[in-house]
């Protein structure tokens, strides 16, 4: 296997003097001193949870692991731009969706990977078995059981301590490998974000980025794929693909890069200097070079600070939680406590109540998509068959037999894609907006639920409880995607059991029969498969929707017991074990109060040095 290095050696010390004479070391340590003294209360406070995730952080941010993902839709050319950052071809790459779960690429001196499962063991495999476990070719609908894969190659890149991230891509069918990337969002320190020309950047795809912009401290654009298209509308793609993002972002900075991956792979395997002029490829490679040697450390530390600040948030809580019920009397704290286990049930009574509601508007979302699709399909089929048939007609003059066969299998596939496509994406925006429609209600009535506890938790036990942005809630839009290869395989759709010895007129009646009978069937396996996609798709994004939330509702509670476990523990303590106790809260209190400030101090300043 052909390797090229496409990345030259960064050192560490170039990079943190060029970073314009600031003191990277000096904020990298800065921020790992007040992580570690957010984890040492954590930890003292028993909040396993936050203490492992600060930890985290911690281990990111010491060993400068700077993880990189590349992310998108899918059949947009994510795995084989990773494959062309690495000069190598190490994941596998294809025409169907293939990526299924989060791949790792890191530094090993040895190209091998390791597979991680959900029953907590591991497996180490060649690089050539990868198909087996990270596709969903080779392992659909993720039926081994693969929590991740870790991959090791070396790579000057990556011997920098970037770690690369191949992620599944939104949008397909499996909505599990969505969820997966969705979730991976808040552990990326930089992204590059692959989109393509045909078909053209998705509202979808808009509104993915900017969620990721909301998260992610450096986002570059990637349009891939421009080897498909013809040079003359390139300018126009690109334009066109600048404008639609810029517009949707509000912003005129965008780092939007048009390029052929697939090229710059092949240039790489052939060593070919025109391929990988003409690839596109140079001009991102230089520009990520750039970013990595005099960029990357700042990034690097303001993503380290804004996780540490979202965890010591809710580390403050835990403390106010704790203070104020040591300050009230037992008594007060026995009936708060039983106020809360009540209300911990009413919620869930509420979320029941909401689930019969929500059933009952699937049905009803299901039947008017059944009606819709109905509609739809019954547009098509008609307008297909008196096209293919003026068709037939016209050329039966114009041709032998012999001929007007192969012209016929041609004409039906162009006509598939003129007649059938402009309808089915009316019918996918309809549908869409009807997910949308439904997910968002049930999206807002979860969310109201949630909020009204959080409130009546604060304002019960008198304490600020940690609000979310509502980008926290609204990750997990429905998605409707129809495949964009032919609908259906014409190849041989003529049989051969139709005797050529057949007059001609004879011929064509009965052919035009079998092209009918053809289509009329296809057609309605393809309107059973949209029905099918649609309410799974629909039951997909409640069940993704409800997931989200009640996990924020669970960071809610479980804040919550552990505050109660600890006051419970004190209640029979003499007074000055309490006061005590408090004093030591007190402390808690300010020593992360005054990390955070730390921390917003840091990144005021790194912001002011850019």
């Amino acid at each position: 296997m052909a390797s090229c290095r496409t990345f030259n050696s960064i050192s560490e010390s170039a990079s943190r003097s060029i970073e314009r004479g600031i003191d990277l070391d000096g904020w990298k340590g800065a921020c790992l001193d007040a992580l570690s003294d957010i984890k040492k209360v954590a930890e003292r406070m028993g909040g396993n949870s936050l203490a492992s995730a600060i930890n985290s952080i911690i281990v990111d941010l010491r060993d400068e692991r700077f993880y990189l993902a590349v992310l998108g839709s899918f059949k947009r050319g994510k795995s084989t731009l990773i494959n062309a950052l690495l000069g190598l071809e190490v994941l596998p790459t294809g025409i169907l969706p293939l990526t299924s779960v989060i791949t790792r690429i890191s530094f090993g001196k040895e190209t091998q990977a390791r597979v991680f499962f959900e029953d907590g063991n591991s497996i180490e495999i060649s690089a050539s078995e990868l198909e087996s476990f990270t596709t969903e070719k080779g392992n659909p609908n993720n039926e081994k059981g693969v929590t991740e894969v870790q991959v090791y190659v070396n790579n000057e890149l990556l011997r920098q301590g970037v770690v690369l991230v191949d992620t599944p891509g939104i949008g397909s069918v499996h909505v599990q490998s969505t969820q997966n990337t969705y979730r991976f969002l808040p552990k990326i320190d930089a992204a590059i974000f692959v989109t393509g020309v045909d078909p053209p950047i998705s509202n979808e795809e808009i509104n993915f980025l900017s969620e990721m912009c909301q998260t992610v401290n450096k986002v570059f654009i990637v349009l891939n794929k421009m080897d498909l298209v013809d040079e003359r509308d390139i300018p126009q793609a690109i334009a066109y693909t600048r404008s639609v993002i810029a517009n949707f972002l509000n912003t005129n900075s965008l780092e939007l890069y048009p390029l052929s991956s697939k090229l710059a792979l092949l240039s790489f395997r052939d060593r070919d200097k025109l391929k990988l002029s003409n690839s596109g490829f140079i001009e991102f490679s230089n520009r990520l070079k750039e970013f990595l040697l005099n960029e990357r450390g700042r990034v690097f530390v303001q993503s380290a600070i804004k996780k540490g600040i979202r965890n010591a948030s809710d580390l403050l809580t835990l403390i106010d939680l704790q203070l104020k019920m040591l300050q009230q009397p037992i008594n007060e704290i026995q009936e708060k406590m039983t106020w809360l286990k009540k209300e911990i049930e009413r919620v869930n009574n509420r979320i029941s109540e909401l689930d019969h509601v929500i059933a009952a508007r699937c049905e009803q979302a299901v039947k008017k998509a059944e009606a819709m699709i109905s509609s739809h399909i019954n547009e098509i089929v008609p307008r297909l068959l008196d096209r293919i048939s003026n068709y037939v007609n016209s050329e039966f003059l114009k041709c032998k037999k012999k001929d007007l066969v192969p012209r016929i299998e041609k004409f039906i596939t162009e006509s598939v894609e003129q007649e059938v496509r402009p309808i089915l994406n009316r019918l996918e925006l309809d549908l869409q907006k009807a997910i949308q429609d439904i997910t968002f209600s049930l999206e807002r009535e979860l969310e109201k639920i949630h909020t009204d506890f959080r409130e009546e938790v604060g304002r019960i036990f008198q304490v600020q409880m940690p609000s979310y942005q509502e980008s926290d809630f609204s990750i997990c839009k429905s998605r409707v995607y129809f495949d964009e290869v032919r609908l259906f395989d014409y190849e041989g759709i003529i049989p051969l059991e139709i005797p050529y010895v057949l007059p001609k007129p004879l011929y064509i009646r009965v052919l035009l029969k079998r092209v009918s009978n053809v289509v009329t069937s296809e057609m309605d396996k393809y309107s059973g498969k949209l029905r099918y996609d649609y309410a799974y798709r629909l039951n997909e994004g409640i069940r993704l929707v409800k997931s989200e939330i009640i996990a924020r509702m669970q960071i809610t509670l479980d804040i919550m017991r552990k505050a109660v476990e600890s006051i419970e523990i004190m209640k029979e303590k003499a007074q000055f074990e309490k006061n005590s106790k408090f004093k030591e809260l007190a402390e808690l209190r300010a020593s992360v109060k005054e990390a955070i400030d730390r921390l917003n101090s840091m990144s005021v300043e790194i912001g002011a040095g850019e």
